[in-house]
């Protein structure tokens, strides 16, 4: 998990990964159009209690990408949670093919993008939000 941060967190009815942190109960597998924020933890005096995060590819070859959570920008725009698979999805490139793959409490989720991608783990559900109550953002969990 990253430090300082509580849960990763979305907005658009603000949705959160928890890396495995606490166990919840699984409330749903489908969602559309979030986008991923890191919540603090120890929000700072000033400032942002967030921060986007991104898929961001980080090792292309020919027809594949490899891609990880980053809060560097990156071209996909939002994610979609589909029978507990992840999928990023890009307004500018809306051809690009790109879902999660295997999961490892913990670990930070990683993607794939090629023309064919693989069917992604039914790894992911929607659950309470244990760190910010019942008004804080949802958490999509692993």
């Amino acid at each position: 998990m990253i430090p300082a941060f509580a849960a990763l967190a979305a907005t658009l009815g603000l949705i959160a990964l928890n890396f495995g942190v606490v166990a919840q109960t699984c409330l749903e597998t489908q969602a559309t159009g979030f986008n991923l924020q890191a919540v603090f933890v120890d929000p700072p005096a000033t400032g942002p209690v967030s921060v986007p995060l991104n898929v961001i590819m980080i090792n292309t070859v020919p027809l594949v990408s490899w891609d990880i959570l980053s809060t560097a920008t990156g071209v996909f725009t939002s994610e979609v949670l589909t029978n507990g698979g992840l999928f990023p999805m890009s307004t500018s490139q809306p051809n690009f093919r790109t879902n999660s793959l295997a999961v490892i409490t913990g670990d930070s989720p990683t993607f794939v993008t090629t023309q064919f991608p693989p069917t992604p783990p039914q790894a992911y559900c929607i659950t309470s939000n244990p760190f910010l109550g019942p008004n804080g953002p949802q958490l999509v969990d692993v």
